[in-house]
């Protein structure tokens, strides 16, 4: 693979010692930065409950009941959780998983980027840190993490020209389903590259073949077959998402997301390191330009046909614009100051320099700021200054060192990292907002927990939403415990009639957000949200008796939770 052409790059095909230790530092960094804030949730995410399911059977040498969740993330959680504390070492061990997966990322960021443009590589995992789905994802138990660590690792052996790049990306396809894009597209072109097709051809097989297999169980063994997101599309009835490949943009480029007035200038601004980051790209690593695109457009398209537009979901294909802009950025440094100085008089130079060392002092000091009133949950706030002072320190070394031969070079780095420094602290600041609704997140059923321990009959049986999270909590019998969503009903009448032929006394109700995109409606639907909201205000509700009003705190944005006994 050709590098760019630089005096100002090694000749080696891999970044400086210094920057190897600047990602010591920042991998270091992140690690305490996340022990300080571990666990930072009230609850897991609805979603870990169908995982800690599959894990447990993989844990019992047994096939999952249900194939919902594909096997490879279930599959470590299971290895790892007899090393974990109880109670829910399942949980522990996942947590402790995506942490470590989270951190592997970096550095696999870091080899990629060092192998293609060499000094300056760090930007990219500095970056990537920087944004708010990485610390969102990484705190959590879910199989984002680990899905964005196979796919970095199947591009670091692309690049390699290594067979297990297939392995890598088999794991993706076992991950989650959109990973299966990358198999056919490194077929395609390591086929077309060096023309043994029939090898290609076979490895790319066997990567194939993982997934089928999988499918293959899940149709013979599993509960509702194996084609579940199929069949869930059939249900959703194929509401396509195409506002997805914008979220992908905001949660690469956290400033997009700052309001109307700025998101205009902003996407200008960040068009052109992004712009001149793949012009650079496809002159120095066509290959890993070209097949990280493909990707980029396939999985991203996979994601916005079925609707799914979630932010979450950007994680695995986060980096590639990031990629981008990064090359585009140490492109910037290094050729912006030959540009100016070939069109400027050189009396410019200084007073240009001074200009983009005040907007960086500027951009730093307001963006700090602004990120230590943000609210957090963390137990020192000013530990996000801390960790953010710490990545522009990153970015300031290997940029100032550009600016070693002059004034030009001091300008255009210092205009770089001003750039640079609006990215991170923006990236920071909406992570620590999403921290902080992850944390409230989901209130109501830690409290309507509290109140079944210590107020539910020994023989009570409740009809409530989010079933997973009580039973996480709680020691009651699932049997006891039923989803709305179960009981077919469509009103309260309906509903008391279905509790009374069960035996069922007991209606808790708990705040489930508005559905915002297709997905969301599809749940809404099939969890019955509608029926569970006639009992919301605590009004009187025709069959029932309200007994009790749970509060939430004000930091939750969540309503009060409702109790109802069924009238006799």
């Amino acid at each position: 693979m050709t590098l760019p052409a630089s005096p100002e790059r090694d000749a080696a095909t891999r970044a400086p010692v210094s920057e190897r230790l600047l990602l010591a530092l920042l991998l270091a960094t992140t690690l305490v930065y996340w022990a300080i804030q571990y666990k930072p949730f009230l609850l897991p995410h609805n979603d870990y409950y169908s995982f800690e399911e599959t894990a447990r059977a993989f844990g019992r040498a047994e096939l999952p009941r249900q194939f919902k969740r594909m096997p490879v993330f279930p599959a470590l959680v299971a290895a790892v959780a007899p090393t974990m504390p109880e109670p829910h070492r399942e949980l522990h061990a996942a947590l402790v998983l995506n942490a470590g997966l989270s951190l592997l990322t970096l550095a696999l960021l870091f080899r990629l980027a060092s192998r293609a443009f060499g000094r300056g590589a760090i930007a990219l995992p500095v970056l990537f840190a920087a944004t708010p789905q990485f610390h969102v994802m990484g705190l959590q138990p879910l199989v984002e993490p680990s899905l964005a660590c196979w796919t970095l690792l199947a591009f670091v052996l692309f690049q390699a020209r290594s067979p297990w790049q297939y392995a890598a990306a088999a794991a993706m396809a076992l991950a989650r389903f959109e990973g299966a894009s990358l198999i056919p597209i490194l077929f395609l072109w390591n086929a077309r590259e060096d023309g043994r097709w029939l090898r290609h051809g076979l490895l790319a097989a066997a990567a194939g073949g993982a997934l089928l297999l999988w499918l293959g169980l899940g149709a013979a063994f599993g509960s509702g077959g194996g084609s579940w997101y199929l069949t869930l599309m059939e249900e959703m009835g194929w509401q396509p998402a195409p506002g997805f490949a914008w979220r992908e943009l905001t949660e690469s480029f956290g400033v997009l997301a700052s309001g109307p007035a700025i998101a205009l200038p902003a996407a200008i601004a960040v068009a052109i390191p992004l712009v001149a980051g793949v012009r650079e790209a496809l002159r120095s690593c066509r290959r890993e330009a070209i097949v990280m695109s493909a990707f980029f457009a396939a999985c991203v398209s996979v994601i916005a046909v079925f609707g799914i537009d979630k932010a979450r979901y950007t994680l695995p294909t986060l980096w590639i614009p990031l990629f981008f802009a990064s090359l585009g950025l140490v492109w910037l440094a290094r050729s912006a100051p030959e540009w100016l100085a070939a069109r400027l008089p050189g009396a410019a130079a200084l007073p240009l320099a001074t200009l983009a060392a005040l907007a960086w002092l500027g951009v730093a000091v307001a963006g700090l700021r602004r990120l230590a009133g943000v609210p957090a949950t963390v137990p020192f706030p000013l530990v996000d200054v801390a960790y953010a002072s710490v990545c522009l320190g990153s970015l300031a070394l290997p940029a100032l060192w550009y600016a070693r031969r002059g004034a030009w070079q001091l300008a255009g780095a210092l205009a770089v990292l001003a750039f640079a420094t609006t990215l991170v602290t923006s990236g920071l600041a909406r992570k620590r907002v999403l921290l902080h609704k992850v944390y409230w997140t989901n209130t109501g059923s830690y409290l309507l927990a509290n109140w079944l321990d210590s107020n539910l009959p020994p023989d009570g049986r409740v009809v409530l939403l989010g079933k997973g999270h009580v039973t996480h909590l709680t020691d009651i019998e699932k049997r006891r415990l039923v989803s709305f969503s179960k009981t077919g009903s469509e009103n309260a009448d309906a509903l008391a009639a279905w509790m009374r032929e069960r035996d069922f006394d007991w209606v808790a109700y708990t705040h489930r957000k508005p559905a915002r995109n297709p997905s969301a409606e599809y749940y809404y639907r099939t969890l019955r949200v509608a029926l569970s909201e006639q009992f919301r205000d605590g009004s009187p509700v025709p069959g029932f008796r309200h007994v009790a009003t749970l509060p939430v705190p004000d930091a939750a944005d969540e309503t009060a939770v409702q109790i109802y006994q069924r009238a006799p």
